[in-house]
């Protein structure tokens, strides 16, 4: 049915194209296409698309396929692509005719009479530029969950349609394409190329560069892009956890609003009081000054054994933030989550970390005894030498000042300030490590997907070279056969000439027999058993397959 409704489109497009109207007139016309060239274009895009293509009437070019013996594809050939089944197009019948002629009427206007008498080829290029149809655009490729954008194909997209209609295709905004195309080196139309290509002129586009980077890029797959946008719509206006479904994102909704900080005498979670211990046990062992400077390197790595807040957090605030921690922690497994030795959190089934530090207060820095007394042995060497050494100190400290801030890698800081502290915004810390791990979850299956696709490449680079290396071998076992099969063919002329002597003697029979033999043994097309040597293995370099002589050893 639905290709007697594409037969009849086409029937309807060309009385509309080529049928008599008005004062036009009729004359005929001739189109000469390549038989392997038409039949390998009507199997990529189908015969309808191929005629208005060429613009030739659908039944006169169906007619002449049928004349020149080439084979049309049929509805079920189409309808097995569409569904990603693989289909065998029929094979090309050999043929005398290698080209075939499609004989046409057209009609010509009042208008085109005018346009013969006086050719202008400006405006007949412009004519058929503006006529052009655009190419229908095939559904993204996929792989592992990501949409594949291959740079010979959007190359040829993006000078056949707008950006935003190849946007479209693809499922995302036209900024992301021209980003795309800029990683692969990839031209786009200049800024009012489609209203100048409407208006008629003729703009040639540029060639697609060399590129020495790699020709496939992958994004994230629209499906999953479509269920997000949907999920954001679904969710109430301003929502801050709109990721969440609806009853999760009411749970801890209502476990951030009645979350509190409780007094001292509140027994802590596991986790909180394992630490206390071990800070007592560490700080025993690695006695420091209370007024020593805490501005420490920001890439100084804990030492081992080391417990968390050692660098961070000061022992007089260390309870406060006990208490904060207890309450963050009882939410987040009242929740369903868990917390882990390290104080990090398991969120939606993500690892989550935060940072919790002490402000620090600049001041101005103290002298110690130490630094005055190389001060004072400074003075005392300046007196005598003239080369002695001033020793340099800092001229600030930074000392914690009580102030907290809890913050994440992604949604920032929640500190103490002037009119408020962090008890009274637990909840809102509560909410930050939900939407961290959100975060958390994209950039998790981003790097996941990236090695799979990283995996799928190494997987078809291999296969490339495995098929390479096959085709390597059959080559080269073809030229040994061929090899063979001469030097057969050169046996058997010798001996045709051996056999044509007019006066052959009777020793010569016998050999001319082993002779023949021997060629049969040697041609790959007879393949005959040798009663010494076996089968020969023609494939084979000369060197592995051609008997040799026994060695001294052998005697």
């Amino acid at each position: 049915m639905l290709q007697e409704i594409e037969e009849f489109t086409a029937y309807c497009d060309d009385y509309i194209t080529f049928g008599i109207g008005g004062d036009d007139e009729m004359e005929k016309k001739t189109l000469t296409f390549d038989r392997q060239q038409l039949y390998t274009e009507i199997w990529k895009i189908g015969l309808s698309k191929t005629a208005r293509q060429y613009k030739v009437p659908y039944q006169k070019l169906k007619e002449a396929c049928e004349k020149a013996n080439i084979p049309l594809p049929t509805q079920s050939y189409w309808a097995g692509l569409s569904v990603g089944k693989t289909t065998e197009k029929e094979s090309l019948p050999k043929s005398e005719e290698t080209e075939v002629k499609v004989i046409y009427p057209t009609r010509i206007s009042s208008e085109d009479k005018l346009q013969v008498q006086k050719p202008n080829k400006q405006v007949k290029d412009a004519k058929d530029t503006a006529q052009k149809e655009p190419e229908e655009l095939e559904p993204p490729e996929t792989l592992n969950g990501q949409i594949v954008y291959k740079r010979k194909t959007l190359y040829k997209e993006v000078w056949s349609q707008p950006v935003t209609k190849i946007a479209k295709k693809y499922g995302v905004s036209d900024v992301m394409i021209h980003k795309i195309c800029n990683s692969m080196a990839i031209p786009v139309p200049p800024r009012g190329y489609w209203a100048r290509i409407a208006s008629g002129q003729k703009i040639e586009k540029p060639s697609l560069p060399a590129y020495m980077g790699d020709a496939v890029r992958y994004g994230r797959n629209w499906e999953e892009v479509s269920k997000e946008n949907k999920k954001q719509k679904e969710a109430p206006a301003g929502a801050p956890l709109n990721f969440l479904e609806a009853e999760v994102r009411t749970d801890v909704m209502n476990m951030a609003s009645e979350m509190q900080v409780v007094d001292d005498g509140h027994k802590l979670h596991r986790v909180l009081l394992q630490h206390r211990v071990s800070y007592k046990r560490w700080k025993q062992n690695h006695p420091r000054d209370e007024m020593a400077n805490w501005h420490n390197d920001y890439y100084r790595s804990a030492k081992e054994g080391e417990p968390a807040l050692w660098e961070s957090v000061s022992e007089q605030t260390l309870p406060r933030t006990y208490r904060i921690l207890d309450c963050i922690y009882r939410g987040i497994e009242g929740l369903g989550g868990s917390v882990n030795e390290d104080f990090s959190v398991i969120i939606q089934g993500e690892h989550i970390k935060f940072d919790v530090a002490e402000q620090k207060v600049k001041t101005p820095h103290v002298m110690t005894r130490e630094e005055l007394k190389k001060i004072e042995e400074y003075e005392k060497e300046k007196s005598r030498y003239s080369y002695a050494y001033e020793p340099k100190f800092r001229k600030y400290d930074y000392l914690p000042n009580g102030k907290l801030s809890f913050g994440t890698r992604e949604h920032g800081f929640i500190r103490d300030s002037s009119t408020n502290i962090i008890e009274t915004r637990v909840g809102e810390i509560l909410l930050m490590l939900y939407k961290e791990s959100e975060s958390v979850r994209i950039a998790r299956e981003a790097e996941e997907a990236r090695k799979l696709a990283e995996a799928e490449r190494e997987r078809q680079e291999e296969l490339r070279r495995e098929a390479y290396d096959d085709e390597v071998d059959k080559l080269s076992a073809l030229l040994n056969e061929t090899s063979d099969y001469a030097t057969a063919c050169q046996i058997r002329s010798y001996v045709a000439a051996v056999e044509a002597k007019p006066e052959l003697a009777a020793s010569k029979a016998e050999w001319l027999t082993w002779a023949k033999a021997k060629a049969d043994w040697l041609d790959p097309t007879v393949d005959k058993e040798d009663s010494v040597f076996g089968k020969l293995k023609h494939g084979k370099k000369t060197e592995e397959k051609m008997p040799s002589r026994y060695g001294p050893s052998w005697r």
